[in-house]
């Protein structure tokens, strides 16, 4: 049987250690210390025991010791666990001395794992050698039962376990069974690399199509979404090929398109790549049939223009540049096209001349870029028009009179009042971003009719055209008062923009342009702003505290009790000031991430921070990052394994029996909604919650606050899933 790596007995007591955190009051360190110093030199012994091949003689020294675990109070379990771990290994090692008894002995082992996960389910060490043991037994109904079994005991590790068990049933060539596990794993979490590259491995390796809804491009799409494109190159390139090879050239033509569009986006394009694909397809040959000279015409058609180093070197590209009829698409990308594909790789052509100082082959490849897609991709507009503006402002030799940026200007002006008739919001704000940054970066910032920066940046963070969280739009907006002297409009612009920052969770960034302002207007500050200001630096004092891996809760100082009345208390200081809505949504998103950095020995105190968090939020549209949804997500994994292991939750904070599960209810609101039924709440997720115009995603970058990241909710079986 062919021998696996197997974690080194000296790793398990660190880990054992260091893993786990605190262990209790009134003396955490010295606990760990003893369990520490315990654990090794049982492990020491054992390792000479092995030496000798005196495996029962191991086992005894390890129970003998076990009693010595009970002398460390809080620190007992720690320390059992440790010692467990040990058996498990001990037993592992002889199930490869022993041939004669190796079943027995991995049983025995997987006994002794099984111990250690029952106390620390997130115990990786102690989960990696488990399930080493039960692949190794291949497919068998007890070890398919066994790890079923522990997917639901387990939650927090349920998908990984559903991975596994797929692949127990690939590496047996069931090829079904496989699939099917790992949709289980997908519909526990969509956003998973782990389930989606399984998913996609099947397909492109296999040759099994192995998605959801049995649509290759609908899971090429969701890979795209969660930063995970890689994969969807691998889908649609093998979708391609697949329909070339079965003469299904539309449906090739629609995956080329497609396939180009997703190297496109990524900047992945290359002469090489395409020829690869070429040979994929034509094996060096030239094609055949008339469909077939479409694809290949296309391919090299892409190949010129990825080549061409100026816009008229490109040459003819009949098929990018209006391939008639249209190709259809579904969904989220029913708007790609071959001309799409085109002006995206225009735009990427344009901005490599730029940071390679071939400006005016910038301009042209920009322009071809704007001209294309005014009337057919207008958020795709305003992001190459902030780029052409960016450029004709840096480089004022290329337009020393302005009157290309002024035709830009007005271009913009007639579509933004277009979209005003049309009342699409969504688009009167692109254009207000747009041209906000425009007259920002011209220093134009006040003047006649909305020609400036102060009237455009100002409509863009309107709260009429809806909810927007953007502290760099915000924080345009107070340097435009700031340039203008109004001093207490930049105070409340900056202000604002701080609490974007929290609420994005940008902590750092919050607190340094806080402390800007305070310094800058200390004395220009009136009584309402001052009171406002020291009731968001209780917050950011406060979220701080929480990141803090020495604070007095997460180092077992102090009793929750005592610590929460402690930030109750902060909680209601800043509530005086700020509006009672943001207040709780920050302690919401501080005492989550408390909760989550407690050690799981302490899964009391854990429960009680995680139940207090989740109490201080109503509804899902309340929230204002993607990262909040995930601390909802990984609150509602806690307590569900503590409802898997005890059956209730201790009897600390709450005393109902919990029932924590997502249900497809309609609420009076019409939203979309879940429960937890042991904190009596009902919890609101809209089908779309808003914009957040890149931010999370450009934050570090320059000149890209015009990009989109939209937070998404979607039902799979059941069971609302969040997409970031």
């Amino acid at each position: 049987m062919k021998t696996k790596k197997i974690f080194s007995i000296v790793f398990a007591a660190l880990l054992f250690t260091f893993c786990f955190g605190q262990v209790g009051s009134p003396s955490p360190i010295s606990y760990k210390e003893s369990s520490r110093i315990l654990i090794k030199d049982v492990n020491l012994t054992v390792e000479d025991f092995l030496a000798k091949g005196e495996i029962a003689e191991a086992a005894k020294h390890i129970k003998n010791k076990m009693s010595d675990c009970l002398e460390l109070g809080d620190g007992s379990k720690l320390c059992e666990a440790g010692l467990n771990f040990t058996s498990g290994y001990l037993y592992q090692q002889a199930a490869l001395k022993d041939t004669n008894n190796t079943n027995a002995y991995k049983k025995r082992a997987l006994v002794y794992y099984e111990k250690v996960l029952a106390e620390y389910p997130d115990n990786k060490a102690a989960w990696s050698n488990f399930i080493q043991l039960i692949e190794e037994q291949g497919i068998d109904p007890s070890t398919i039962a066994k790890l079923e079994g522990m997917a639901k005991k387990y939650p927090s590790i349920r998908l990984d376990i559903y991975v596994r068990i797929g692949d127990i049933y690939k590496n047996d060539n069931n090829l079904q069974k496989a699939c099917d596990y790992y949709q289980k794993a997908y519909a526990e979490d969509p956003f998973s690399e782990k389930a989606c590259g399984a998913m996609v491995a099947l397909y492109t390796r296999y040759d099994f199509s192995c998605v959801v809804r049995n649509n290759i491009r609908q899971l090429a799409l969701d890979c795209q979404e969660i930063d995970l494109p890689n994969y969807s190159e691998e889908l649609l390139k093998k979708e391609l090929v697949t329909y070339f090879n079965n003469k299904k050239y539309k449906k090739a033509l629609e995956s080329l398109v497609l396939w180009a569009h997703v190297m496109a986006d990524n900047n992945w394009l290359s002469s090489k790549k395409i020829n690869r694909l070429k040979i994929k397809l034509f094996q060096r040959k030239e094609s055949e049939t008339r469909a077939e000279n479409t694809i290949y015409s296309a391919l090299n058609e892409l190949q010129s223009i990825i080549e061409a180093k100026q816009i008229e070197d490109i040459g003819d590209i009949r098929f990018w540049n209006g391939y008639s009829p249209e190709i259809y698409m579904s969904g989220e990308w029913s708007k790609i096209n071959p001309e799409s594909v085109l002006y995206k790789v225009y735009h990427t052509k344009g901005k490599k001349a730029y940071f390679k100082g071939y400006l005016k082959d910038a301009e042209a490849f920009w322009q071809a870029g704007l001209d294309g897609v005014r009337n057919s991709d207008r958020a795709f507009y305003t992001v190459v028009a902030s780029d052409m503006a960016q450029l004709y402002n840096n480089n004022p030799r290329l337009d020393p009179s302005d009157k290309k940026l002024n035709k830009l200007i007005i271009r913009l002006f007639n579509m933004k009042g277009a979209a005003y008739g049309d009342n699409d919001l969504r688009m009167i704000r692109k254009y207000h971003i747009t041209l906000g940054g425009i007259f920002y970066d011209k220093k134009k910032w006040d003047g006649p009719g909305g020609a400036n920066a102060k009237f455009q940046l100002s409509r863009a963070v309107s709260s009429r055209i809806g909810p927007i969280v953007n502290p760099k739009l915000r924080r345009m907006l107070g340097d435009v008062y700031n340039e203008l002297n109004q001093d207490s409009n930049a105070i409340n612009a900056y202000t604002k923009s701080v609490e974007d920052y929290l609420s994005l969770d940008l902590i750092k960034d919050a607190d340094k342009l806080m402390g800007i302002t305070k310094e800058k207007f200390s004395t220009a500050m009136n009584s309402n702003q001052l009171k406002k200001i020291n009731g968001i630096q209780i917050i950011i004092d406060w979220r701080k505290e929480t990141k803090d891996p020495n604070n007095d809760l997460l180092k077992n100082k102090v009793t929750v009790t005592d610590y929460l009345g402690k930030v109750s208390k902060a909680e209601n200081d800043a509530k005086k000031a700020i509006s009672e809505k943001f207040v709780k949504l920050q302690f919401f998103k501080g005492l989550s991430d408390l909760g989550a950095a407690i050690s799981d020995d302490r899964k009391v105190d854990k429960q009680i921070v995680l139940a207090n968090a989740l109490e201080r939020i109503d509804k899902v549209y309340q929230l204002s990052s993607p990262t909040d949804f995930n601390r909802i997500k990984n609150i509602k994994v806690t307590l569900e394994q503590s409802v898997a292991q005890s059956k209730r939750l201790e009897n600390a904070q709450m005393n109902k029996k919990a029932d924590i599960s997502y249900r497809n209810s309609q609420s009076k609101s019409g939203f979309k909604t879940y429960s937890v039924t042991a904190l009596n709440k009902e919890i609101v997720v809209p089908d779309q919650l808003f914009e957040l115009k890149g931010i999370l995603k450009a934050h570090y970058a320059t000149n890209q606050f015009q990009l989109e990241n939209k937070v998404k909710i979607e039902m799979l079986d059941g069971k609302f899933k969040v997409k970031n």
